[in-house]
């Protein structure tokens, strides 16, 4: 017997309600800053001051203010994960969970940053944002 499609839609609908009640979601959000600056003749783009503030603030800013982003973690060049866990700092950025160093790749690079969050119990959900 073949289910009609608007039997099986309210299906689906009901399942998803009933999972959405039962678990809670969490979406992290992975912001990879990683490149070489080439377009930039070298100059690191991702501290260059816009307005009295780093560029990667007001990257993360968005983020940072979202309610339903619950974690962030940030990937950088190696040589600028220092600086970027200062400036977590002293922005208060509290829900960035980590700075971490980059791959090879961009693609390495958002590998990382998935890998890097934390897994809470219930439903993950992940956005990408590349800072270039």
């Amino acid at each position: 017997m073949l289910t009609q499609p608007e039997n099986k839609s309210n299906q689906c609908e009901q399942a998803l309600a009933n999972d959405n009640e039962s678990v809670p979601t969490t979406v992290g959000a992975v912001i990879v800053a990683g490149g070489q600056s080439t377009r930039m003749s070298g100059q690191d783009k991702t501290f260059i001051d816009l307005s009295g503030k780093p560029l990667i603030s007001h990257t993360i800013l968005p983020f940072q203010k979202s309610h339903e982003i619950t974690e962030i973690v940030l990937i950088l060049p190696l040589h600028s994960v220092a600086k970027g866990e200062e400036l977590v700092s002293q922005h208060k950025f509290d829900k960035v969970s980590g700075v971490y160093a980059g791959g090879d790749t961009r693609q390495e690079s958002v590998r990382i940053g998935l890998k890097s969050l934390n897994h809470v119990i219930g439903s993950l959900y992940t956005t990408v944002q590349d800072h270039a």
